[in-house]
């Protein structure tokens, strides 16, 4: 069976007289005939090595690696992995099934896969990759693939990372040093942008970060229901997290989880009182999230989204930047 997403080619493969399925997800965008889909060099590398570590460290479900080739010979025509199929129901898909009880638990269930993941702890800021040694290390930051025709080569990796501050993490940022190599602008706009990218590195060289900051986190940058399997029988139960792609540590802070439902299946008055469940399900075990996504550190949240959004006028963007499970609070 074959299925093409955004940026991979992804097949079920039923081996031997078992009929063993597996995975089989390649490398590949439907938008290169468009001139789009740039990868980032080493994101499949860091997404292997991420499920592997979080295989070998905690007890979150995620499918085993089996096996991981970088395509050196050209004979597949890009990276390629082979991993467990795992047999399970999309959360996002069944969750208008569910009844309020169904809903409440898969919610906790959902909060305490966050917990074990703002609780890996790392001393710098960057993206997970095994040596050759089987020892995880942070190394650059990876991306997701470029959707812009604009795109003409990739970041460059010396740039990336590892970050052992916030500080100058933001600072690459800001300057756009993570971002894909755009093609040349018209002089105006190049000289409009960077006058609001220095407004905004200004910014950050001048800010008072405080000091301790919470620490660096694995951040699911989609931790989204559709990137949930639920048992087929037993929907409050999570077989598996996937897309792990672009997983990075990031400080407590700037880790914010997807915490949203399908459209129209919540009316706002369930949908607050599900978030509350969620929030107050991962405080009562990492107490420092209360202070994560609290009010004394939405400073560094605002700093944080001007970084991303520096080449924008910052008189179009919203009055605060997008905060974690904020309306719950």
């Amino acid at each position: 069976m074959f299925w093409e997403g955004g940026h991979h080619m992804t097949y079920t493969a039923h081996m031997g007289k078992r009929q063993q399925v597996l995975f089989i997800r390649v490398q590949w965008s439907i938008l290169k005939h468009a001139g789009c889909g740039l990868a980032f060099p080493s994101a499949m590398r860091s997404e292997v090595s991420t499920m592997r570590f979080l295989k070998a460290k905690t007890k979150i479900p995620v499918p085993e690696i089996l096996f991981h080739d970088l395509d050196a010979d050209g004979k597949v025509g890009s990276e390629w992995m082979i991993m467990e199929y795992v047999d399970g129901e999309n959360l996002s898909t069944i969750w208008r099934s569910l009844d309020v009880k169904q809903r409440e638990q898969v919610c906790l269930a959902m909060a305490d896969v966050w917990v074990q993941i703002i609780s890996i702890t790392f001393d710098s800021i960057g993206s997970i990759y095994e040596r050759d040694g089987g020892e995880f290390v942070i190394g650059p930051m990876t991306r997701l693939a470029s959707n812009r025709s604009t795109s003409i080569a990739s970041p460059r990796l010396e740039k990336c990372g590892p970050f052992s501050n916030v500080k100058g993490w933001l600072l690459a940022t800001a300057r756009r040093e993570l971002d894909y190599v755009e093609a040349p602008e018209d002089t105006d706009t190049s000289s409009r942008r960077q006058h609001f990218i220095d407004g905004v590195v200004s910014k950050i060289q001048h800010f008072s970060f405080p000091c301790p900051d919470l620490p660096f986190v694995l951040e699911h940058i989609d931790f989204a229901p559709r990137n949930i399997l639920v048992s087929r029988t037993d929907p409050t139960k999570i077989v598996a997290v996937i897309d792990w792609e672009g997983s990075r540590s990031v400080p407590m802070w700037a880790a914010n989880p997807n915490f949203t439902f399908p459209p129209e299946s919540v009316t706002e008055e369930e949908r607050k009182r599900l978030l509350t469940l969620l929030t107050n399900r991962v405080i009562s075990q990492v107490p420092e999230w209360e202070r994560a996504i609290g009010q004394e550190l939405q400073p560094l949240r605002i700093l944080h989204d001007r970084a991303t959004y520096s080449k924008v006028d910052p008189s179009v963007l919203p009055a605060a930047p997008y905060l974690a499970m904020s309306a719950s609070y």
